[in-house]
């Protein structure tokens, strides 16, 4: 009988899952359904544009408006995006909007950053995407200081937590989950299975390997990669308890370069209970030892009666000896 089922590395968007009961006589129950809303993955903007201004060029017009969008299946698990406007540098954006486009009346002159950010229906935002526009005339653009901005926003992406207004949950960067087909906090009671690794806030695209260990200790993981897809069979497994320690190597694209992270190192814990079969001899025995341990004053009584039984077969055996050997000389006395 099946009550539970899991399945791994379902895709973004809409799932549902469909659920009939049949009784033992065949009769089949109506079906039920239920809607999940998957989102694994962040949302990332398609394309970005402005039709006032050309990116990076000195425009005369002082209003800017800029459109964007994205892959038309995330619409069902978008929320909205997170969009700013700032001069001279690049800051990260705080105001939401559900639209697909945004206008900026009556900028002054200089350089301006506009970005956007996709924003999923769990709060999980996507990356953040740029646009540089030049009204009139601006200063020598300091290229070193961008790029160091834009490298203190992707890592802060990566690597801490980002609270969102209106108390929104916060988020992490990369989560691995670990699938198992039984409930771990019961035991196992078979010598083998297989797991399915689920990453969270991350496309499997960018995902480079896993570092996998399974011990009876505790395990320490290192930097090397020892498995490159996302599910793995666990065979030869004993009586006892198993740590399974895992993590994942990911990269993210910066200014055209592979940056390689390693998501937090994870621990499952879980215990094998392996009941063997009983022979059919030692079942046998043990049935007959049970027995003997149940009836012990019966079978004492008997042993008792059994023996009194022997004695007195072999004492009266003697006395009808004895009585013949007196009878034999009495009358031989008496013949002579």
């Amino acid at each position: 009988k099946i009550n539970r089922y899991q399945t791994p590395l379902l895709d973004d968007g809409i799932q549902y899952v469909h659920v009939r009961a049949v009784d033992n006589a065949g009769n089949i129950s109506k079906t039920v359904h239920y809607k999940l809303q998957i989102s694994r993955s962040p949302i990332i903007i398609s394309s970005l544009h402005s039709s006032t201004h050309r990116e990076g060029m000195p425009e005369v017009a002082k209003d800017a408006e800029f459109t964007w969008d994205i892959n038309p299946a995330e619409l069902v698990r978008l929320k909205g995006f997170l969009i700013g406007i700032s001069k001279d540098t690049v800051v990260e954006p705080t105001q939401f909007t559900t639209d697909f486009s945004a206008k900026f009346n009556g900028l002054e002159e200089g350089r301006y950053f506009f970005t956007v950010r996709a924003l999923d229906k769990t709060n999980m935002p996507g990356s953040i995407f740029s646009y540089e526009i030049i009204v009139g005339k601006a200063a020598e653009l300091d290229v070193e200081k961008i790029k160091k901005i834009a490298r203190q926003i992707q890592e802060k992406e990566q690597t801490q937590e980002i609270t969102f207004i209106k108390k929104r949950p916060k988020i992490i960067g990369p989560v691995i989950d670990v699938l198992f087909p039984f409930d771990t906090v019961k035991p196992f009671t078979e010598n083998s299975f297989e797991v399915y690794l689920s990453p969270r806030n991350i496309s499997e695209k960018y995902i480079e390997g896993y570092t996998i260990v399974l011990d009876t200790k505790k395990p320490t993981l290192g930097e090397n990669i020892n498995l490159k897809s996302n599910s793995f069979k666990v065979k030869n497994l004993k009586n006892g308890t198993y740590y399974l320690g895992y993590k994942a190597k990911y990269f993210i694209i910066n200014e055209g370069r592979k940056r390689y992270f390693w998501s937090e190192p994870q621990v499952v814990t879980f215990t094998v209970n392996i009941t063997l079969p009983t022979s059919p001899l030692i079942s046998y025995s043990e049935g007959i030892v049970n027995k003997i341990a149940q009836r012990w004053i019966t079978i004492a009584l008997s042993f008792v009666a059994i023996m009194g039984a022997l004695m007195s077969i072999g004492l009266g055996n003697r006395i009808n000896f004895y009585m013949q050997y007196i009878f034999y000389k009495f009358f031989t006395f008496r013949k002579k």
